[in-house]
């Protein structure tokens, strides 16, 4: 008599104000005594007039009063502010513990989907195993080497859709698997045996592009007869035709250069069965509608186009209705925006006094990686070479460098010969690197959705991680409105203090030391103190304490002898090489060609071995086979270059 959830809606009668964002963005308040079946009502087009065409809806918004008297006034007060006040009271809620509390069901009907067909909404909590979605052997043997046992939530319902072949439409945050939940569908419906191109993945970035070819490779490992071909601009196209002409059944590109293939006739695409729009928001954000739309005529009829985006903008709702059919949305309702284990500090800093903080915090918490984050490609270049300059390993990443520098960079990142990178937001998409234990927010993002990108770039795979802001005056409102959107606390710092650093340095030179007594045998450098306390007017602590001081401050006397036994560590030269500071650049009008010469000469050894030297205006850092670093040191340390004393030492290690 109630039909399937009349009963329960009965049992649990409550009085709710709501408000529901409709497709075109339009916000809608009401007020309901069953908000289930109200829901289900805005979706099936028998809801309130303003809603009807508007479907579907998305609750954004409930309050749970005494009386139906209270639910009215509280309709109509809310009815009475603008959309921007309305926004702000969204912001403020706590929608997902309102509905938990109150065992408020919203996943068993159509919450948010574009056609009036049933789509899902869930939270990340709902997980379920590989095993369970009855993928090829091939395909299960390339996820457990690559040690996913429990899929996703985006992957646990994209996939049995996607393999049943029905357009998608998937939103949900970054770093929640959606490659996965794309690509092996894409691979369980790909033939072997047919060498034409039977799926198209565009992705905005060429690093995006190569992160997802990358991830298919490793996916079907074991699948005999796969090819998996990233085309992007700035690697030469005709190497790119020599590749397709060979056959290739999945395409994965930025859309300037798939288009590029395909009015040339070096992508064909009779037999494409699948096309997926990866991060479409980001696409659309970066001018590539057009491109995008051009790019879907070319492809046949009766295909699959599967959409996934982290927002879904109106330009994307648009090309939705227009290119896909009877689409199933999956949306991903995140519980919380950040991850639990990230740290998030904020910092008041001004503008000239925000390098000196960044060098601070970097010294005192000493991160593996960092990745730090600017708004404007001159701020990195500028970041790049100040913190270079001050003898960091520091690389940069935008838009405007050549694919071949961009490629060497985050090359040098995920092998950690870059410790520090600095990127914009566009250009960091497609980063995904799992030991990044900071993130900066050098400039505070202009999007909230942008702080949460950024700062899911740490804290991965079960790790803690740390997240920096500067703020600087009226930006700590800004930062405000972050917080109720991300429902966090990002706390106050204050700066550590240079004794902070010190302290910190030197906790840290005593668990290593701790470690080093632990696992090796001493008995030689004991004899070595022993004989040197009895051969001078000095103590065992004496030593001690000049050893701490050079670990803390590196090597500040001129005059010191390199002959005694010397450990270089890791100055962040490749292997086999040690990095050299030379307190001379630029500024002095110093050639490569003239620190070359210098170390040939003096050192006696060939110019051949000598290898990177890395100039900035007032230092140099050369790179000289660890078997040489000592005679090197020795030889050049009464050396002069271009009539110039000069100091050379081991680069800093941190």
């Amino acid at each position: 008599m109630f039909g399937k959830f009349g009963l329960e809606c009965v049992m649990k009668i409550r009085n709710y104000t709501y408000i529901v964002e409709c497709r075109d963005g339009k916000l809608y308040t009401g007020w309901t005594n069953c908000i289930e079946e109200r829901l289900r009502a805005h979706n099936s087009g028998k809801g309130a007039r303003f809603t009807r065409g508007r479907s579907p809806v998305t609750l954004r918004y409930l309050e749970i009063l005494g009386t139906k008297s209270e639910a009215l006034k509280r309709e109509a007060a809310i009815k009475k502010l603008s959309r921007k006040t309305k926004l702000e009271l969204i912001k403020g809620s706590n929608l997902e513990k309102i509905l938990e509390e109150n065992e408020i069901r919203i996943d068993f009907f159509p919450i948010v989907c574009y056609d009036g067909t049933r789509c899902s909404q869930q939270t990340e909590g709902a997980k379920m195993k590989f095993d369970e979605l009855e993928l090829f052997p091939a395909i299960m043997r390339g996820i457990k080497e690559m040690g996913f046992e429990e899929a996703t939530p985006i992957q646990s319902k994209a996939i049995p859709v996607l393999i049943e072949g029905k357009d998608v439409i998937g939103q949900a945050q970054t770093g929640t698997g959606k490659t996965a939940a794309f690509g092996i569908p894409v691979l369980q419906k790909v033939d072997p045996s047919n060498k034409k191109t039977q799926a198209v993945i565009l992705s905005p970035t060429r690093e995006l592009a190569i992160q997802v070819a990358d991830e298919l490779r490793k996916l079907s490992k074991y699948m005999h007869g796969i090819k998996v071909l990233p085309v992007y601009g700035g690697q030469e196209i005709t190497k790119q035709i020599r590749s397709l002409k060979g056959g290739c059944q999945i395409i994965v590109g930025t859309p300037g250069r798939i288009m590029d293939h395909l009015r040339r006739k070096t992508i064909r695409c009779e037999e494409v069965g699948t096309i997926i729009l990866d991060e479409a928001d980001e696409m659309l954000d970066m001018g590539f509608r057009e491109d995008i739309e051009t790019i879907l005529e070319y492809i046949p009829g009766g295909h699959q186009t599967v959409l996934f985006s982290a927002t879904m903008p109106k330009p994307i709702l648009e090309i939705t209705r227009k290119y896909q059919h009877e689409a199933v949305t999956i949306k991903i309702v995140k519980k919380e925006l950040t991850v639990p284990s990230i740290e998030q500090y904020y910092y008041d800093a001004k503008r000239r006094d925000k390098v000196d903080m960044l060098t601070r915090l970097l010294d005192y918490y000493n991160p593996k990686l960092s990745l730090i984050f600017c708004n404007t490609k001159r701020c990195v270049d500028e970041l790049t070479k100040e913190l270079s300059d001050r003898g960091y390993f520091a690389e940069g990443l935008h838009g405007d460098m050549k694919q071949a520098q961009r490629d060497r960079v985050m090359k040098n990142f995920r092998t950690g010969k870059t410790e520090i990178l600095i990127a914009t937001d566009v250009a960091a998409r497609g980063i995904d690197v799992d030991d990044v234990e900071a993130v900066f927010n050098y400039d505070l993002p202009q999007d909230d959705e942008y702080y949460v990108h950024r700062i899911g770039r740490t804290g991965r795979a079960g790790r803690t991680g740390m997240a920096f802001t500067f703020v600087k005056g009226k930006e700590v409102y800004k930062l405000k409105e972050i917080e109720r959107y991300c429902k966090t606390k990002i706390l106050a710092r204050k700066l550590p203090s240079m004794d902070d650093v010190t302290v910190i340095k030197t906790e840290k030179i005593m668990e290593q030391l701790e470690q080093i007594m632990e696992e090796n045998d001493l008995s030689r450098m004991l004899d070595l103190i022993e004989d040197k306390i009895n051969e001078a007017d000095y103590t065992a602590m004496d030593i001690a304490a000049a050893f701490l001081r050079q670990a803390l401050y590196g090597y500040e006397d001129n005059s010191r002898s390199h002959d005694d036994l010397f450990d270089f560590g890791d100055t962040g030269a490749e292997e086999g090489m040690v990095r050299l500071f030379i307190n001379i650049g630029k500024n002095q009008r110093v050639r490569p060609g003239d620190i070359l010469g210098a170390i040939a000469g003096e050192a006696g050894i060939s110019g051949d071995l000598v290898g990177a030297i890395d100039m900035y205006d007032k230092y140099t850092f050369v790179e000289v086979p660890r078997e040489y670093g000592k005679e090197v040191l020795k030889a050049m340390s009464k050396a002069k270059i271009k009539g110039k004393s000069i100091n050379i030492e081991p680069a800093n290690q941190k």
